[in-house]
């Protein structure tokens, strides 16, 4: 069924399917209105950066996608729809857990108590040299109050963190009202914001800290992160860029 989502946009509210961003896809072939949400009561299939798999119980979390025609963007600068999802995301949690620690994860989780929460897979198509469509998906774990064995050291939930319950309704809507905030922004005003807000909640920002790559561990500090998203992590006297899955965090 659909419904009437917040500044006339439209909503279609599922109960279960394989993926919301797979279905937010298809919508695309039909010309459906910018801010358009899919949101499923379970996602069967739901899918994270790079193939990954995300995993929710049915009911107890948001899992959702959002439909935008960022045309203002070039391709090179698409990551900045990652940077406006995260401090969207941020913002929303810091509100509603004020006491708790809660950073960005280059490129695309949000961290609670340095604890997975929520995860973010965008998926762009492009019009020549400029953003034609974006899916913005989002995974995010509110009242799940256990998980399996082998990942609850590192996955948590509003619900955890806090010992009481959500209204998954109030915290969807307080994240979509801070989504769009920072979408309009981004395509009124420009990034400079948006650019410095991004690093300041990064985890590890300026900090020397530990990191894997291909088998070896290393220690560097990040710096920035490039207009490709690139993260920028300073090592001894040289500064080195690094794409999606090329490292990991060791801050555990």
């Amino acid at each position: 069924m659909s419904d009437t989502l917040f500044s006339g946009k439209h909503a279609i509210r599922l109960e279960e399917i394989p993926s919301t961003n797979t279905y937010a896809q298809e919508l695309l072939k039909e010309n459906t209105p910018e801010g358009t949400l899919v949101l499923a009561y379970k996602q069967s299939a739901g899918r994270g950066q790079k193939g990954n798999v995300w995993l929710t119980e049915a009911g107890l979390n948001l899992t959702f996608s959002i439909i935008y025609y960022p045309k203002f963007l070039l391709a090179k600068q698409v990551f900045l729809l990652s940077k406006i999802t995260s401090i969207a995301l941020r913002d929303t949690l810091t509100e509603l857990l004020p006491m708790q620690e809660v950073d960005i994860k280059w490129p695309n989780d949000m961290l609670l108590n340095k604890k997975k929460v929520a995860g973010i897979l965008i998926e762009n198509q492009l019009e020549g040299s400029r953003v034609g469509s974006s899916v913005i998906g989002v995974g995010l774990n509110v009242n799940q109050p256990a998980f399996p064995e082998e990942i609850q050291h590192k996955a948590t939930s509003m619900y955890q963190a806090q010992e009481r319950k959500f209204d998954t309704e109030k915290v969807l809507q307080m994240f979509l009202s801070q989504l769009e905030r920072r979408y309009l922004e981004l395509k009124n005003i420009g990034s400079s914001t948006i650019d410095q807000l991004y690093v300041r909640y990064l985890i590890g920002y300026q900090e020397e800290m530990s990191f894997h790559k291909e088998g070896e561990e290393f220690r560097g500090m990040i710096v920035g992160v490039d207009e490709r998203g690139r993260l920028a992590i300073a090592e001894g006297q040289k500064l080195n860029y690094y794409d999606f899955k090329e490292i990991s965090f060791l801050y555990q």
